[in-house]
C-alpha cells in the first residue's frame, strides 16, 4: 500500500466540497467569459490552491530526513517509483492557500543535497465525456443489419455500431467498425493475458458485465488513499470512469449491455479525479503497479475551455518517462489519453501536455459519418482516431453505467480513447513482445484514412504517409494491425538530436504585420527516419491566444504546431513549451528547418518574442525494417479539393523557394578551383613566405 498521510488529510478538507468543486469546474469550462483579472490568473493554472507538501529531489537518499527536520519540515517518506523523489510537508502552512510559498521552496534548495524543491498544487482535472442532452436508444431501421449480428447476445450488441457496422448497406456511409468482429472469429484473439488500467473517477466493479474482469491488483484510490474504487454515487458525474472501463471489457454472451473491445482482458481503475489532483498524485498514477499493467488510459487532462497551457508536472513527467523505461519489463507500458472535447472553444490540444507527450497515444473522435466531431481538439500531436459519435442526433457508445446499469449514450473523446486502449489489448495478446515504439510505428503504418477522408486537413508528407492534425494517422483498424503485428521486427533503437535555433536579439520580435521566421540547418545527428519531433519555445506576448506555429522540414512538409485560441487572453506566453509534431514521420531530417510565429490578432495592438526555440529530432539512424517495402499503401481514397492553403503556408514556400534560388545564383557565380589553381596558390604561399624571411 502506498503511504499517503498527508496527502489523505488534504483529501478530506475538499471532500465535504466536492459537489462545490464539480460546480466550480463546470462554470470555468463553460462560462469563459465570467473570467477575468485575478480569476483568469487562477484559471490559467486550472483554478489551483497550493498545498503544505512539497516533493524534493536528494539524490543522497539518507540524507533526506535529516534536510526535513533542519528546513523545518515533516518528512513523510521516499515516492514510491523514485529513488530520489522525497515528500515533505510544512505543518504550519495553511493546507489550501492561494498565493505560492515561493521563500519555503527556495529555503529548501538552498541545501547542497538538494537539486530541486516543488510545492504541490491542487488542480482540476477535466473528464472528457460529455454531459447527454437526450439519453435513450435511436431508433434503427429493421433493415439495417450486419452479418456479424449473431455472433453475440449481449443487449445492445445490435447497436455496437463502431464494432459491427450494421449500416454498410446504406450507401451514404463508410464502412466504419474498425475490423473488430475477424479479430475474434479468424485469429480467436480477445485480450486474454492483458492487464488495463483506466485512470478515473472510479470504477463499479460490482457491475455484473465488469466483476468477472476486474483486476484488484492494478487498482487504487488515490482520492482517499484506500483499495476500494467504488465511484462516489451522490454524483452522476463519477459514472465517467466506469463507462471507460465497460468499452474495454465489457463481457461477452452475458446477454448484459455490450461487448468490451477487449472483452477478456482484465481491467483495474486508479480512482484519481473524484477531488482536486496534485502532481504527485498523477505521478502515482501514471506508474501504479507498472510491473502489472500494460496499458494505461486517461481520458482527461486541463480545462477545455481555451484559456488554459498545462499538462503534467514535473513528477508526471518523471513518471510518464519511468513508465516508458520500466513498464512491460522494460517494452514501455502504452499510455492512451483523450485529446479533448475543446474545440466549441478554440481549444488546441497542443496545450495540453498529456496529449502532447511523446510516450502518449492521443486519440481523436470520429462521428458515425467519418467525420470531426464539433467536440474533438485538433493539433499536431494526434496520432490515432476511433468514434464517439457527434451531435445528440447521432448513435454513440455502448457501455456500462453506474447501479448495474447500461448506456447506448457514451461520447466525448472520453469515449475515444478507451476504445484505442482496448485495441492495444488485442495487440499486445497477439504480439506481448512489442515495444512502446513499435506500437507507434504499427499504428501509422495500418491506420485507414479512406473511412475518414471527407476532412480537408488530410496532407501527405515527402515520407507519404497522410496526416490530418483533425484525425492523425487515420482511424484504427484492429485486423490489419494485429495481421502485420504477427510478423513485425523491431524497430531500431532511438536516437535523439537536439538542435537550437540561434536567435539575432533585434529580430525576435513578430505582431500582426510581421511574422517570425527562423532557420537551421542540421545534419540531424545522423537521424534518417524521423519519429516525433518537438519545438521547445519560450514566447513572451501580451495575449497569447493570438499565437499561432509553424515548422517546416527539409523536405519541405509544413506542419501547424499551433492554432490561435480566442478565448485566451493571458499575457504569460509560454515557457519552454514542448510543442510536439507527428507530421515529419518517416521522413529525413536532414537539412534546413523553419520556424514561423504568427500574431494573428485582429483587433488592437499585441507584442510578442521569441525569447528562445530549440528542436528536438527523435528518430533512427537505421532503417525500420518495415520500410524496406517501399512507401506505404493505402486504399484508394478521395480528399476534398476545395481548400485554400493558409498563407502562413504560402510564406513558407517562399522563403524555402527563395533560399533555393539563391543558393543557385551563388554556386552560379563560384568558379571550382582546379588541381592547377591549388598548386598556384600553393606556391603564391611559398613565394610570400619568402619575402617575409
Amino acid at each position: 500500500m502506498i503511504p499517503f498521510s498527508a496527502q489523505t488529510d488534504l483529501q478530506s478538507d475538499f471532500q465535504g466540497n466536492l459537489g462545490f468543486w464539480t460546480l466550480l469546474a463546470c462554470i470555468i469550462t463553460f462560462f469563459p467569459s465570467m473570467i477575468n483579472g485575478e480569476s483568469a490568473m487562477l484559471a490559467e493554472h486550472g483554478y489551483h490552491h497550493y498545498t503544505n507538501e512539497w516533493v524534493v529531489r536528494i539524490p543522497q537518499d539518507s540524507l533526506a530526513s535529516e534536510i526535513s527536520n533542519k528546513k523545518g519540515f515533516t518528512y513523510v517518506n521516499r515516492i514510491e517509483g523514485f529513488d530520489d523523489m522525497h515528500l515533505f510537508v510544512k505543518e504550519s502552512q495553511p493546507k489550501m492557500q492561494k498565493v505560492p510559498s515561493h521563500h519555503l521552496s527556495a529555503h529548501l534548495e538552498s541545501h547542497e543535497a538538494v537539486l530541486w524543491a516543488e510545492q504541490q498544487v491542487a488542480k482540476v482535472r477535466q473528464r472528457r465525456g460529455l454531459l447527454n442532452r437526450r439519453e435513450g436508444i435511436l431508433a434503427r431501421r429493421e433493415t439495417d443489419r450486419s452479418r456479424y449480428e449473431g455472433v453475440f447476445n449481449d443487449e445492445y450488441w445490435k447497436l455496437q455500431w463502431y464494432e459491427q457496422d450494421y449500416r454498410a448497406k446504406n450507401t451514404k456511409f463508410p464502412t466504419l467498425d474498425m475490423g473488430l468482429v475477424p479479430v475474434y472469429t479468424e485469429l480467436n484473439i480477445t485480450g486474454r493475458g492483458v492487464r488495463v488500467c483506466v485512470i478515473d473517477d472510479g470504477l463499479e466493479y460490482t457491475h455484473d458485465d465488469l466483476k468477472d474482469n476486474f483486476d484488484p491488483e492494478i487498482s487504487y484510490n488515490l482520492n482517499n488513499s484506500t483499495f476500494d474504487v467504488l465511484p462516489r454515487y451522490e454524483d452522476p458525474i463519477n459514472a465517467h470512469g466506469t463507462r471507460c472501463a465497460g468499452e474495454i471489457a465489457m463481457k461477452a454472451n452475458n446477454s448484459k449491455c455490450g461487448v468490451g473491445i477487449a472483452f477478456n482482458a482484465k481491467v483495474g481503475g486508479i480512482k484519481l479525479l473524484d477531488g482536486p489532483t496534485t502532481d504527485l498524485m498523477e505521478a502515482k498514477a501514471i506508474q501504479y503497479a507498472l510491473d502489472k499493467v500494460d496499458i494505461f488510459t486517461g481520458s482527461w487532462g486541463p480545462l477545455d475551455n481555451g484559456l488554459v497551457v498545462d499538462g503534467p508536472g514535473k513528477l508526471a513527467s518523471l513518471a510518464l518517462e519511468n513508465g516508458i523505461l520500466k513498464g512491460r519489463k522494460g517494452r514501455g507500458a502504452l499510455y492512451f489519453f483523450a485529446g479533448g472535447n475543446g474545440k466549441v472553444s478554440d481549444d488546441n490540444c497542443a496545450c495540453d501536455g498529456y496529449a502532447s507527450s511523446i510516450y502518449t497515444i492521443t486519440v481523436a473522435s470520429a462521428t458515425e459519418l467519418g467525420k470531426p466531431t464539433y467536440y474533438s481538439e485538433r493539433c499536431s500531436a494526434v496520432m490515432v482516431t476511433t468514434y464517439s459519435g457527434g451531435s445528440t442526433g447521432q448513435i454513440k457508445i455502448v457501455t456500462t453505467d453506474l447501479h448495474n446499469d447500461c448506456t447506448v449514450s457514451h461520447t466525448g473523446t472520453s469515449a475515444a480513447a478507451p476504445l484505442g486502449a482496448g485495441i492495444a489489448a488485442l495487440l499486445l495478446e497477439a504480439n506481448p513482445l512489442l515495444t512502446w515504439r513499435d506500437v507507434q510505428h504499427l499504428l501509422v503504418h495500418t491506420v485507414e484514412v479512406a473511412p475518414i477522408a471527407n476532412d480537408v486537413e488530410w496532407r501527405q508528407n515527402a515520407a507519404g504517409f497522410w496526416y490530418s492534425i483533425n484525425f492523425g494517422f487515420g482511424l484504427m483498424n484492429a485486423y490489419q494491425l494485429i495481421k502485420q503485428a504477427m510478423q513485425w521486427t523491431t524497430v531500431p533503437p532511438k536516437t535523439i538530436c537536439t538542435v537550437p535555433f540561434y536567435l539575432i536579439h533585434s529580430m525576435r520580435q513578430f505582431s500582426p504585420s510581421a511574422d517570425f521566421i527562423t532557420s537551421v540547418k542540421t545534419d540531424a545527428c545522423g537521424i534518417r527516419f524521423v519519429e516525433h519531433v518537438q519545438l521547445r519555445s519560450t514566447i513572451n506576448h501580451t495575449r497569447r491566444g493570438a499565437i499561432e506555429m509553424y515548422l517546416q522540414s527539409p523536405s519541405g512538409t509544413i506542419s501547424k504546431l499551433l492554432e490561435a485560441r480566442e478565448r485566451d487572453q493571458s499575457n504569460h506566453g509560454f515557457r519552454n513549451w514542448p510543442f510536439l509534431t507527428l507530421e515529419f514521420w518517416g521522413e529525413n531530417p536532414s537539412g534546413l528547418w523553419r520556424g514561423m510565429v504568427r500574431d494573428v490578432s485582429s483587433q488592437g495592438h499585441h507584442d510578442g518574442e521569441v525569447e528562445s526555440m530549440t528542436l528536438v529530432i527523435h528518430g533512427t539512424v537505421d532503417e525500420p525494417e518495415h520500410y524496406k517495402n517501399g512507401p506505404r499503401k493505402y486504399d484508394p481514397f478521395d480528399v476534398p479539393e476545395d481548400y485554400d492553403e493558409p498563407d502562413a503556408y504560402e510564406a513558407l514556400k517562399a522563403e524555402q523557394e527563395h533560399d533555393a534560388q539563391q543558393k543557385h545564383q551563388f554556386t552560379d557565380k563560384i568558379k571550382i578551383p582546379t588541381l592547377e589553381d591549388g598548386i598556384k596558390l600553393l606556391n603564391n604561399g611559398f613565394n610570400f613566405a619568402k619575402n617575409l624571411i
